[in-house]
């Protein structure tokens, strides 16, 4: 097995097994508990921290040169999704695209064939395990009750609440970076402070069962990410990033999200 690390759109950090390929014959629901069973000494945050990794799920990859994009596995369907380096993008540079036709539709060159991926989600996830997000990721780092349908207005708040302890949109890991090289990053940190201060009132109205409360403080922890949005747009060097901003948005709040 092998342990890789990257960054999700969904603003989680996820630990990647490659399975044998003997797992193709497998049910799918030992697929799962193998991975469940891999990660077994990851459950804890010091053990995750350590290992270099803060929210754990587990993939399947392959690299595959042109399309079909795989649509099983292990006789189960799943959501595979497409990764590849792309060179040169207009205003971005170097980025990691949705396979290599999304690299050439953004302008840059692909670097190297497809890395097709699938998601093996070993907690549970409103979307099915091997769906290509987990919107209850934010929901269980933050110590709240994740959703049991995870509707645009649920991925919205999961993508604020990934904020308020550093899981932010790929590109917004890029703006952040940027504007904390130049030394303008200080609106960024505190809309973000903001926003954070708002995540343990979150857990307490819902701990309390305080609809109206939990309710009152959703909407503000909203309107809170949305500030800090306008930052993040504002902080962008470029036009395209800026563009990006909004598509990987979009993106993360889609109730059908897929990545082909």
């Amino acid at each position: 097995m092998m342990l890789l690390r990257y960054r999700l759109p969904s603003a989680a950090i996820l630990a990647t097994l490659t399975f044998p390929h003997t797992a193709r014959a497998q049910h799918s629901d030992s697929i799962v508990a193998r991975a469940t069973v891999a990660i077994a000494s990851l459950k804890d945050t010091v053990a995750l921290r350590s290992a270099g990794f803060s929210v754990i799920g587990v993939a399947y990859s392959k690299r595959i040169l042109e399309r079909p994009v795989p649509t099983e596995l292990a006789g189960t369907p799943a959501e595979w999704h497409l990764h590849a380096i792309c060179r040169g993008v207009p205003g971005e540079g170097m980025v990691l695209a949705d396979g290599r036709d999304d690299c050439v539709a953004r302008g840059g060159t692909p670097a190297g064939a497809n890395i097709a991926m699938v998601h093996a989600w070993t907690i549970a996830n409103p979307d099915g395990p091997y769906a290509h997000d987990n919107p209850a990721l934010p929901f269980v780092a933050t110590g709240l009750e994740p959703p049991a349908h995870a509707m645009a207005d649920e991925r919205l708040l999961g993508v604020a609440l990934g904020e308020s302890y550093g899981a932010k949109l790929v590109i917004a890991h890029r703006i952040d970076d940027m504007a904390q090289r130049a030394g303008k990053n200080q609106p960024l940190i505190e809309k973000r402070a903001a926003l954070r201060a708002l995540v343990p009132q979150l857990r307490e109205a819902q701990r309390a069962n305080d609809t109206r409360k939990f309710d009152a403080l959703r909407k503000k922890t909203i309107d809170a990410w949305n500030a800090l949005a306008d930052e993040y747009r504002a902080a962008a060097p470029t036009p395209e990033m800026r563009a990006r901003f909004d598509v990987e948005l979009k993106e993360a709040v889609e109730t059908m999200h897929h990545h082909m």
